[in-house]
């Protein structure tokens, strides 16, 4: 995979310029963020998509442990890495499974074996996502569903987060945007109609040149759904 994007949150500056210089001389990842305020750190997540966060756990007003709780929610597969120089937020931060914690002041041989093991784990999810041809585990809130391609109806978004929405009506929020998640699925059974809707080719029922939209239907679902003019100009060079 491509250098990991890592969002740092530490109150302290100089805690953030010393582990992001030693993180940058890994030549593994590029840090997208840098925080001092833990209150905006799951709004950057949310835009940013990062695939890691190192973050420490004391900081005024804030207990760092509570930030994996809250991220769970949404982004269940996220590494979360606890840098920390106190030595007896261990046992209580174990209660939360971080995916590492690491001691102030950091490691490198440490810190390098950290970055390979999320880098070996998310090529293990990207595997498992991908594995067979038809079918997909993907993130949602609380947790992983595991469907079939054919079980999407449609993937709609929603800010910086994905509505999927299944042939027997049920909808699931995702943490990743639209253009990740559809990128993830890479198939061909799957075309973007407008700049907010991916839709399963196979439930295209008609397309309206003229007054630009389209039906989708699958188990008695029906929807009409306007498209843009990238997509009747790709359908275009198709016939």
């Amino acid at each position: 995979m491509n250098k990991l994007k890592v969002i740092i949150l530490d109150d302290e500056q100089e805690a953030l310029d010393l582990l992001s210089g030693l993180l940058t001389a890994t030549g593994k990842v590029e840090i997208i963020k840098t925080l001092q305020d833990p209150l905006k750190l799951e709004s950057s997540v949310a835009t940013l998509n990062p695939d890691a966060v190192f973050t420490d756990i004391q900081m005024p007003k804030y207990n760092g442990l509570e930030i994996l709780e809250n991220l769970r929610e949404y982004r269940p597969e996220l590494p979360v890495i606890y840098v920390s120089a106190h030595k007896e937020f261990a046992l209580e931060a174990s209660k939360y499974s971080p995916f590492r914690y690491l001691l102030k002041p950091v490691n490198r041989r440490e810190l390098n074996h950290t970055i390979d093991h999320i880098i070996s784990y998310l090529d293990k999810i990207n595997q498992e996502e991908t594995s067979g041809n038809n079918k997909i585990s993907l993130s949602v809130k609380n947790g992983l569903i595991y469907i079939n391609f054919d079980e999407i109806f449609s993937l709609t978004a929603e800010g910086n987060y994905t509505k999927i929405k299944l042939t027997d009506g049920k909808g699931y929020l995702s943490s990743y945007n639209l253009g990740r998640l559809h990128d993830k699925i890479g198939n061909n059974q799957f075309v973007r109609i407008n700049r907010q809707t991916v839709v399963n080719n196979n439930y295209l029922k008609e397309i309206n040149k003229k007054e630009k939209y389209c039906i989708i239907k699958a188990n008695g679902i029906e929807e009409k759904v306007k498209v843009s003019n990238t997509f009747l100009k790709s359908i275009n060079k198709e016939l």
